[in-house]
């Protein structure tokens, strides 16, 4: 399995061991702050035949997760704003 987050290298899992995933979405870079607000989902995609249970926290809150997809999230376009999220990706070993 792969995790892939746009702009940044793709994350190997090796498929035998729990995993988590730590990432974060802002309004931000190092020049600016977003002029409009930010509209965004999570997607999780599960290319493998492995059974998985995935378990999303955005700054330490669980993430409801629907077909592995989040609601949408905003981010203000007043002041720098960060979540912070965790994915942890746990091995159904039947």
């Amino acid at each position: 399995m792969v995790i892939e987050e746009k702009g940044i290298e793709k994350k190997k899992i090796d498929g035998i061991k729990d995993t988590t995933y730590n990432f974060s979405v802002k309004n931000y870079n190092e020049n600016e702050t977003s002029e409009v607000d930010l509209d965004y989902e999570i997607s999780i995609e599960n290319n493998s035949k492995a059974d998985l249970e995935f378990i999303l926290t955005k700054d330490g809150q669980v993430v409801s997760l629907s077909n592995n997809k989040t609601n949408t999230f905003t981010l203000s376009n007043v002041g720098k704003q960060i979540h912070n999220y965790i994915l942890s990706i746990k091995y159904n070993n039947n």
